[in-house]
């Protein structure tokens, strides 16, 4: 019985148009957060600090629903 060598591995492909470097390009530096928000758009919602639940018991209060 004859044993044949076990079936060469094609080449791992890259997508199209990658190109192997030879170098490593180091990770880009952290940026800064954002001083400012922003700016939202008439059709966007504006983001809110949440509420505590005391504040949404008596905002609740307030409009005469009860709570418990």
């Amino acid at each position: 019985m004859t044993v044949l060598p076990p079936d060469p591995q094609p080449p791992a492909r890259r997508p199209y148009g990658s190109v192997v470097l030879p170098f490593t390009v180091p990770p880009a530096p952290p940026r800064a957060p954002r001083a400012v928000p922003p700016q939202a758009w008439p059709h966007e919602r504006v983001p809110v600090p949440p509420l505590s639940v005391a504040e949404l018991r008596r905002a609740a209060r307030a409009r005469g629903r009860e709570t418990r």
